[in-house]
Parts: structure tokens; sequence; C-alpha cells
């Protein structure tokens, strides 16, 4: 190529031969030059620009920081009257403290109910859109008393089948849970 040579119309031809090779590159290249059109006319109009983020170390950032109103009349004077949100930012409870009295199956409190059920023997299970269980000879569902025969009648024993899975059946009575699970020496 020589200097002074202009080859100006031989680049136009070989844009207009790549572009005309691959469509979709013309698509995508037509719509980046319509965005970058909009953007450049947006810019000469006088549109404001985005402020430009500058980094400033933190004790330098809380000494310029702006003093935070303490009460509602202040926030309200400082934000030109309107009423702020009222946040509560204040905590009184401890958000990682566990409350044992939710959790009855961990807690080792009332054993009386849980040394009551060592009588109760879960034999099968039938699984299904509605599964049941057979606790000592009797079947039982899902919210079902939980009974045993005592010579030739029933007896209520106070737990209720709470949910039933595949080996395991959960009864339960006053708030505590105690899981029945089949033997697997049969």
């Amino acid at each position: 190529m020589e200097p002074g040579n202009n080859n100006l119309p031989a680049a136009v031809q070989r844009l207009k031969t790549a572009l005309g090779a691959d469509r979709r590159k013309s698509i995508a290249l037509a719509v980046l030059l319509t965005v970058m059109l909009v953007l450049a006319i947006r810019l000469l109009l006088g549109r404001t620009l985005p402020r430009r983020a500058v980094a400033t170390p933190a004790a330098q950032a809380v000494a310029e920081a702006p003093a935070v109103p303490a009460t509602a009349a202040q926030s309200a004077a400082a934000t030109g009257g309107e009423k702020p949100l009222d946040v509560d930012t204040h905590v009184s409870r401890d958000l990682f403290k566990v409350s044992v009295d939710s959790y009855p199956l961990a807690a080792a409190a009332r054993p009386a109910e849980r040394t009551s059920a060592a009588h109760l023997q879960l034999q099968s299970i039938l699984p299904g859109a509605r599964p049941t269980a057979i606790i000592n000879g009797l079947v039982v569902g899902v919210g079902d008393a939980v009974k045993q025969l005592e010579g030739s009648r029933l007896v209520d024993t106070g737990y209720t089948v709470a949910s039933i899975e595949d080996k395991a059946c959960i009864i339960t009575q006053q708030g505590v849970a105690v899981r029945l699970e089949m033997r697997s020496d049969r």
C-alpha cells in the first residue's frame, strides 16, 4: 500500500461482502450501531451523565457522612415535610438462639409420654394417596387416635398419628412427638 493511496472504496466493498455473507452478524451490527447512535444523540443533546463512582477510605467516609436526624420531626424537617418510613431497626431477641420448647423431639422433658409409647409397636405401613399404618394390630391413618386392645375392648392411648413415612410413623401426645419405627428383623 502506498502512503498517498486511498483504499476507502475497497474497504467499503469488503464490508458489504462480509455483511452479505452472514445475515445474523449484519442484524447484530445494525442493532449495535442504532444503540450507539441513540446514545451519541442523547450525549449531544445535553442530558446529564451518571455521576462517576469514587472510592473513599472508610474512616474518611464516616467522618464526612451527614448527621442522621434523631427524631421523626427532625427527619420530616430534613426531607421537606415528608413522613419517613417507621422502621424498627432494634432487634430485641437473639436471632441465633434456639428455643428448645419449639422442638419437643430434641427436648428431654416429659419422658413419661415417651416411655408410655414403649408398648406400641409399628407392624406395617401401607403407602398410597392416604397412607395407613398398623400399630398393635389396628389400622390407623394420619390424624387418627391410636388405640389398643385390652381384653375385648378398645382403649385410647392418648396418642394421635401425626405423619406416616416409609418405615416409620410419628405419633404425638400433649405436644410430645414419638417416632415409631418398624423392626428390621422381619
